[in-house]
């Protein structure tokens, strides 16, 4: 031991400071036992779930017990643990499990929830004051103006789409002053998170509900591009035998990211917490891929961006732990296509490691590509490995004995699944180590005086002092320093670690040893319970369940809307059809042919037409026209925005309100947060009416509060209408009826399954710039691929019609206030479908009746 440095703890500080200030490692933890091997790898705080309400429903989540237990450690440890919330939640689930569930949670101090739902957004921030709520990244999250309006309903920190590139994210760092968070390693979505329904509606698993089943991993046929055919009956070496199946590939499966080369890049962009996914990983690629991480922020908070740099064994070792076929580093550098896609293999691919050169019977002669450890294992074909028992160096040769069944040709290369070396490195290192928090220990013991014990948090100052049994004067063998020092800083069955020691022995005296370890435990119950107090949350008296009483009392939730609020209900449209009794029917097209036929029909009282008929700057005089005749034939015209709308395109997509603003016409469907941000600046010089679309998520009325308040403030902007969701039964949308605003229900439509920044034309090398479509078919069904060229994504639509158009008692159940019909094809025919003149052969009914679990 050695006594005090204050240089030393001033240097030590400064560091966490700098590090507290500056950038947050975020891992995640699927249990208790990677909880702590993450901690132990350096992790700042951990994201996890529970028994509720978490996106990763398949994790081995924590129960209550090891979540309270999960936040002490982490608290005596200076960590936080955020809290995945991250589901839709229905009515019933808001008003009746949700505050219950994490009351408790917050009482013991948790850091922050993160959270998608709406809903869950406005009743955390009522009930749990202090709670920081971050905004997950299935809200799609895509540019300054969405994490403004996030900022101003109260979250603390937004979770980025990871499809944003660095200047993005600056520009979001620099005009909005909220904590970003992103991703920069493990898997990526195919989809934009939040807008993906391809789970839900192929086999009824919502990834909305954590239960996604990962469709994009499978294979698909493009049926109207060619894709380069492969040869021969099966594929082997580094193609990883993926058969011939008619051009079939994993075209929707991208590879995983790996940050760590650009990393200086994304700090200085002004990403705060730097996370890492793998909720369903297991404990050594947790905790293998945190201290990685860790090694390399640390490095550049040290040296800075000129000391940065990447070794080559790192990236290998991150390799090892896994990897879809070689990393990319996701969408910061603005790329996209085909190197992102893992075409050949969906999942580990592992790390080529050794080299057939002859094969005599099953007496194998490999080539080693790369050190060989004991335990490596490497991969014969899905079935089958085998494991190597000795070390080897790169280059040697030696030969192994297996079956004669295995095809193991000359020239082919086998690939490592698992590194021995490293998982033995990782699991001595982290996992189930246990933290022990450094503190300074001093001790005083003078005659007939009570010994004073002192134990003080090295990082924090947090101190306790303790006194015990009166030392006395030495009869025979006076007490020495050292050995007192030995006593007290033996801190085993504590959560506490000695950092320096100090004995103040006044005299020769006879000091029990024990007084001293009772004294010691004393003390470290009392600094512990000193910390722990320090998160330690109260609520009033039943003020949770006072909270559900007042959102389950529908009378009470609309009397304490703001006034403001009744005012911006307002649709003279539908509020003049409803007193006619009959239900108001809208219409979406995506061309003015399907316009021209639908203005004649007398019962239609808006028209909302696609974006990409006017995206281009020479289609403003079509726009004024449109708006024209729409007024015209009496009908409300609508501009329906895009499915995504990227901080890189705001301007583009502010040009296009404009137009439509000057063009005599005010209401908009919005799709996304970024677009209602958009509005909002907009609304200050204009009156601006909004329909929020299905994807904006309204599965419960408090979702709809949330809406209401973000644009509450500002008087020219008024939500008119929600539409409904479409994963809902008609008895759990009926549950909504009683909203404020009116609701208006999809009766027909091409079902958007997947809003992707990719674009499998792109990655077949078939990128035309054209907005065209193409057919794709993989597990027993059929889609259409849209191309939205103008601002580079793509639609996934499900081949099968969604109608629930007929009979109308389906659509009574629901209740709406109003339906839609959505004619996504360009060759629909409007007129012919509204009248019943036009029948679709492939129909269905979507969750209207079964519903998502």
């Amino acid at each position: 031991m050695k006594d005090s440095n204050g240089k030393e703890r001033k240097k030590r500080q400064e560091q966490m400071s700098l590090r507290e200030n500056k950038v947050e490692i975020l891992a995640p933890a699927g249990s208790y036992d990677i909880l702590m091997a993450d901690f132990a790898a350096g992790a700042d705080a951990v994201y996890l779930g529970g028994a509720m309400f978490g996106a990763r429903a398949y994790a081995n989540n924590l129960s209550q017990e090891e979540l309270l237990r999960a936040l002490d450690y982490a608290h005596l440890h200076d960590k936080k643990i955020y809290l995945t919330v991250n589901t839709l939640m229905k009515q019933q689930e808001l008003e009746d499990r949700l505050l219950p569930y994490l009351e408790p949670f917050y009482k013991a101090g948790l850091s922050a929830v993160i959270v998608q739902d709406f809903g869950a957004f406005e009743a955390i921030k009522e009930a749990f004051p202090g709670l920081h709520i971050h905004a997950s990244t299935q809200m799609t999250v895509t540019g300054a103006a969405g994490a403004k309006l996030l900022k101003e309903a109260g979250a603390s920190r937004v979770v980025t789409a990871r499809e944003l590139n660095l200047a993005e994210i600056k520009a979001i760092h620099d005009n909005c002053d909220i904590e970003i968070e992103s991703f920069i390693h493990g898997a990526l979505c195919y989809c934009y998170s939040g807008q993906c329904l391809l789970s839900s509606f192929q086999g009824g698993r919502s990834g909305n509900r954590g239960r996604c089943a990962q469709p994009c991993r499978l294979m698909y046929t493009p049926q109207t591009l060619a894709m380069p055919r492969t040869k021969g009956k099966e594929l082997r070496g580094d193609e990883n035998r993926q058969k011939d199946s008619n051009g079939s590939a994993y075209l929707l499966s991208p590879k995983d990211m790996c940050g760590l080369p650009v990393l200086p890049d994304i700090i200085e962009a002004g990403v705060y917490s730097l996370k890492i996914e793998g909720r369903m990983k297991n404990v050594n690629y947790a905790a293998g891929v945190t201290g990685i991480y860790r090694k390399y922020v640390d490095r550049y908070l040290e040296y800075g961006r000129e000391g940065f740099k990447v070794e080559d064994s790192d990236i290998n070792d991150l390799m090892d732990l896994y990897n879809r076929g070689a990393f990319t580093t996701g969408y910061y550098n603005n790329t996209k296509g085909r190197e992102m896609i893992s075409l050949k293999r969906p999942n580990h691919m592992g790390t080529k490691a050794l080299k057939v050169l002859k094969n005599e019977g099953g007496r194998v002669l490999f080539e080693a590509l790369e050190q060989i450890y004991p335990q490596d294992v490497f991969e014969i074909d899905k079935e089958n490995s085998f494991s190597s028992g000795s070390a080897y160096a790169k280059g040697s040769r030696f030969t192994v004995n297996l079956p004669k069944k295995y095809r193991l040709e000359k020239g082919r290369v086998l690939y490592r699944m698992k590194n021995g070396e490293l998982t033995r490195f990782v699991e001595k290192q982290y996992v189930g180590q246990t933290l022990k928090k450094k503190i300074d220990v001093h001790l005083t013991a003078a005659c007939d005086r009570p010994l004073e014990l002192t134990f003080t948090d090295t990082s924090t100052g947090a101190a306790v002092t303790q006194t015990g049994a009166e030392a006395q004067a030495a009869q025979k063998q006076p007490a020495k320093k050292e050995r007192l020092a030995e006593i007290v800083t033996a801190l085993g069955d504590t959560p506490f670690a000695a950092e320096t020691v100090k004995v103040d022995l006044q005299g020769e005296l006879f000091v029990p040893v024990s007084a001293l370890k009772e004294l010691k435990r004393n003390c470290a119950q009392a600094l512990e319970k000193k910390i722990l107090g320090q998160y330690y949350r109260e609520l009033p008296k039943g003020a949770v369940e006072d909270r559900i009483a007042m959102s389950q009392d529908t009378q009470v939730y609309m009397d304490t809307k703001d006034a403001s609020v009744a005012g911006s209900v307002e649709n003279m449209q539908i509020q003049a059809a409803q007193q006619s009794q009959t239900r108001p029917v809208t219409v979406l097209v995506t061309t003015l042919r399907q316009a021209e036929s639908v203005y004649p029909m007398a019962d239609i009282t808006d028209i909302y037409f696609d974006f990409r008929l006017f995206i281009r700057e020479k289609d403003s005089r079509m726009m004024a026209e449109a708006v024209g005749k729409c007024k015209a034939a009496q009908k409300n015209p609508v501009l329906a925005l895009p499915h995504i709308l990227r901080g890189k395109d705001s301007q583009k997509g502010r040009q296009l309100m404009e137009n439509w603003l000057a063009a005599g016409a005010d209401t908009f469907l919005v799709r996304s947060l970024e677009q209602l941000g958009l509005l909002k600046e907009l609304s200050r010089s204009a009156v601006i009416r909004v329909i929020t679309d299905a994807n904006l998520y309204t599965w419960n009325t408090r979702a709809e509060q949330f809406l209401l308040k973000t644009t509450g403030t500002q008087k020219n902007l008024r939500i008119i209408r929600t539409t409904m969701p479409l994963e809902l039964t008609a008895q759990e949308l009926a549950q909504t009826k009683n909203a404020v605003l009116p609701r208006e229900l999809i009766v027909y439509t091409h079902l958007p399954l997947m809003v992707s920044e990719q674009c499998v034309k792109k990655t077949l090398g078939k990128c035309d710039g054209a907005n065209g479509r193409m057919t794709m078919t993989g597990y027993r069904q059929q889609y259409q691929v849209q191309s939205v060229c103008d601002l580079c994504y793509s639609i996934l639509y499900d081949d099968t019609v969604l109608d629930i158009s007929k009979p109308e008692t389906l659509i009574d159940k629901a209740a709406p206030d109003s339906i839609r019909y959505e004619f996504i094809e360009e060759t629909a025919e409007p007129d012919k479908v509204l009248t019943g003149r036009q029948n679709c052969e492939k129909t269905g009914r979507g969750h209207f009746e079964l519903g998502v679990e």
